[in-house]
């Protein structure tokens, strides 16, 4: 027996003398009734039997019952005498026990601890009647008292009731449950205050009918069933009220994305909501693994992983958990004893609550992981995931307060890998992703120790912004630099030479795209050249014959935009052996008002710092669509092709407008060819999701450059591609061997494919019969067809060539070739 039992044997032992003496006592100033009055007192046992028996917990599993035997007792102590009072209750209590308890040892201890309770608080009523000076006597007048003073003898014996009642029932709940007994005195105080005033009132009733009429006193016991069914359902549903309400409240606190927080919230809900005595959730998170969150009604007693930590000395309740369809874990709980149990309506709480935990934990989790995935996406959209530096917008956006400052010059040194496509080429873009990856931990390591901001511009070039100098120290920083990037590599284990072009430019006050685009003047003023130490931009030169810088210019486009200023021309794009267009290209032209027309390759890169790429894309769309409809009108059922960058198509609104364009102007998806530039691609994941709309909803797509980047093969095994379209590098200089290789297996790799492989830039008859011969069917360039205005071009598909309407070119075989030669081996 441990000692919380012995305390209870204890506990009801002293309450059991003092109801065998108060027995006992009755037992010797008993009187007989008369004869005609013996159904009294065993209307009372019945009476007070119904009433001990109607009993209800409240709350649930508070250990406290309300029952009616106080309103029987106060009843019954008006109508017989002290003795009989007692007697009658020993009966009546030990009846009702006797029906509502199964013959088990803790039963039998409860029904004679609550027997022997209902005796003492019966003797103590019929005390406070006596000294009330009420004197029931079954031998001759039943009621003598008057009515005043039957309510003063309610009034005492009420008082006498509740204090031996929460005396005794409060210190008895406290030692059973070990709760506090001010928290059980405490418990629903305010329903059993009511109650206490609700008996006083039924009982000042009774007394008052019975006073009328001592033989209605027969018809209540019926009517005390009636009163218990209607006390009885209004405390089940305050208590099912009351639970789901305290339920939703934890439900509603566990909405928190933060899986820390879900479980110190649910731990200590599950305290507060079950009225435990110990609680903890038991969980294996995915990246985190298991965990443990212990609490008590006080504190949260444990946090962390459950590997040594001291098991609950029990778990009364254990409710798994599931994460995604798989159990994760169990929330447990303890009571506060044996005799401590979950209602049915409880148990089914705790699986609601269990249920609402594991999709919060679900929930908790995912946006965990989405939040890792931005991170990790933002981390992406500020690097370059080949090499970890900077990209664009990232040294763009932390350069461009320090270029801002008049007081110091600010030095942007851009630095070109010469020959680097024809390396990719020969030797595999693995080889050339290994190349630039060499060159970047070298340009790391050559900054390192001045600290300057780096970054990858695009395929082959690099950036480096030199501040705390002199215009002077800066080109001497300049060459150092590019010399230590200039020792030959290991590029997948062949050796090769590392050839570096460097311009830069240097000022105050001056703006990061303007210094990044002077950088870029000289450089291409340089040739790009490797035998070029540094080019340094010269203003004056950089404005021959008037003619300004386009980073200048290009601040002009929004208004030129808004005026129209900026419309499509057309190029076709012919089958290189008949002539017969298979496309027609729509090439953007910004015609400025002051400095005429300029072509988009020259401004689309650096507009995108002025104007949203989708802005300029809208209109090329809707100029490109309506030429469709155009030829179409005509006659000629011609696809049009449009480039797109990849910050337009990772443009919020990029699909809705493409689609919307199609829409406006009836052209069928499979009429447009979307063009991807593959240097737009260094990370062509991002782009995957709105490329997959795009192409299931019918357009096409082709990658244009093909081979001036590092993402050709892993581009065309993750995006539905249709066409490609080689670098116009490759077509310049396809004398080489280097270039001819490249487009052959652009070619063949078409070929394998099934899609179409297009040879930009064909200016000569040589060129057009030399990529026929390598297997390309497709080009454009000016020896096919320039581009024109819409009506120039209809006019030339409807005359044609030698009569032949649709014809732009005419057929190879009518063409006198000569062949190409190669160049001499140096």
């Amino acid at each position: 027996m441990g000692r919380q039992d012995r305390r209870l044997w204890a506990l009801t032992l002293a309450v059991c003398v003092l109801a065998g003496s108060s027995v006992a006592l009755a037992v010797t100033r008993l009187a007989l009734p008369n004869a005609n009055l013996w159904m009294y007192p065993v209307t009372a046992a019945t009476l007070i039997a119904v009433g001990n028996a109607c009993s209800v917990e409240v709350p649930v599993r508070s250990g406290v019952r309300l029952t009616l035997a106080p309103t029987a007792i106060f009843v019954s102590a008006v109508v017989l005498p002290a003795p009989w009072l007692v007697l009658a209750t020993v009966v009546g209590v030990s009846i009702a026990k006797i029906i509502t308890r199964y013959p088990t040892s803790a039963a039998v201890h409860k029904a004679i601890h609550n027997t022997a309770k209902d005796t003492v608080a019966a003797t103590a009523v019929g005390a406070a009647v006596g000294v009330a000076g009420v004197h029931p006597d079954l031998g001759s007048e039943v009621l003598p008292a008057t009515v005043p003073s039957y309510l003063v003898a309610l009034a005492l014996s009420v008082l006498a009731l509740v204090l031996v009642e929460e005396t005794v029932t409060t210190t008895t709940v406290s030692v059973a449950t070990g709760r506090a007994w001010r928290t059980v005195a405490s418990t629903a105080v305010d329903l059993r205050l009511a109650v206490v005033l609700a008996e006083f009132v039924v009982a000042a009733v009774s007394i008052a009918l019975v006073k009328v009429d001592l033989r209605l006193m027969i018809a209540m016991p019926l009517a005390m069933l009636l009163v218990y069914a209607v006390y009885n359902h209004r405390m089940w549903l305050r208590a099912e009220r009351e639970t789901w309400q305290r339920l939703a409240g934890v439900t509603d606190t566990l909405s928190t994305a933060d899986p820390t927080d879900v479980l110190l919230t649910a731990v200590r809900g599950a305290v507060g909501l079950f009225g435990a005595r110990h609680a903890e959730v038991e969980v294996t998170l995915p990246a985190a693994g298991r965990r443990l969150v212990r609490a008590c009604p006080t504190c949260v007693c444990f946090d962390g992983p459950p590997d040594g930590v001291p098991p609950l000395e029990r778990a009364d309740v254990v409710q798994p958990l599931t994460t995604g369809n798989a159990d994760s874990g169990a929330v447990r709980i303890v009571l506060h004893g044996p005799r401590d149990v979950l209602s049915g309506r409880e148990k089914a709480a705790l699986r609601a609550f269990g249920a609402a935990l594991s999709t919060s934990l679900d929930n908790a989790v995912a946006h965990a992981r989405l939040a890792a995935d931005a991170r990790m996406y933002a981390h992406l959209a500020t690097r370059d995931g080949l090499t970890g530096l900077a990209g664009r917008r990232a040294f763009t956006a932390t350069a461009g307060p320090r270029c801002a400052d008049r007081s110091a010059d600010v030095g942007v040194l851009r630095l070109r890998l010469v020959g680097f496509a024809g390396i990719a080429a020969t030797l595999g873009h693995a080889a050339g992703d290994l190349l630039l990856v060499e060159v970047a931990t070298r340009l790391k390591r050559a900054v390192a120790v001045a600290g300057y901001l780096t970054c990858r511009l695009g395929v082959d070039e690099f950036a480096v912004l030199l501040t705390g100098k002199t215009s002077v120290a800066m080109e001497s920083e300049s060459l150092r630099i590019a010399e230590a990037l200039r020792r030959p590599a290991d590029a997948g284990g062949v050796l090769v030479g590392v050839q570096i072009g460097i311009g830069l430019a240097v000022g105050a006050g001056v703006g990061i795209e303007e210094l990044l685009g002077r950088a870029d003047a000289a450089l291409r003023r340089g040739g790009g050249n490797a035998s070029v130490r540094l080019a340094v931009y010269d203003r004056l030169e950089d404005h021959q014959d008037g003619e300004p810088q386009l980073a200048e210019l290009v601040h002009d486009l929004p208004a030129d935009l808004r005026a129209g200023r900026l419309h499509v021309e057309f190029q076709p794009v012919l089958d290189l052996t008949t002539g017969v267009p298979v496309a027609i290209e729509a090439v953007a032209s910004w015609q400025h008002p002051r400095h005429g027309a300029r072509e988009a390759q020259c401004w689309c890169g650096i507009a995108e710092s002025v104007v949203p790429p989708v802005s300029i894309t809208q209109v090329v769309l809707d100029e490109a669509l309506a030429g469709v409809t155009a030829w179409r009108d005509a006659g000629f059922d011609l696809p049009v092709v449009v480039t797109v960058s990849a910050p337009c198509l990772l443009d919020a609104r990029f699909t809705g407008l493409l689609f919307g364009s199609l829409l406006r102007h009836d052209v069928a998806p499979d009429r447009l060819i979307l063009q991807i530039p593959e240097t737009d691609l260094l990370g062509p994941g991002a782009l995957v999701e709105t490329l997959t709309e795009v192409d299931k909803a019918g357009v096409l797509l082709a990658l244009e450059r093909f081979g001036a980047g590092p993402a050709s093969l892993a581009t065309l095994a993750t995006l539905p591609i249709r066409g490609l379209k080689v670098d116009e590098t490759f077509i310049d200089s396809m004398a080489s061997r280097h270039s001819a290789v490249v487009i052959r297996a652009a070619v063949t790799l078409g070929g394998d494919l099934g899609i179409p492989v297009c040879a930009p830039g064909v200016r000569s008859h040589e060129q057009r019969q030399a990529l026929r011969d390598l297997g390309c069917r497709v080009g454009e360039g000016d020896l096919l067809g320039p581009a024109m205005e819409l009506d120039q071009l209809l006019i030339a598909l409807g005359r044609g060539v030698n009569g032949v309407p649709g014809q732009l070119a005419a057929a190879l075989e009518e063409v006198r070739v000569l062949p190409l030669r190669s160049r001499p081996a140096s």
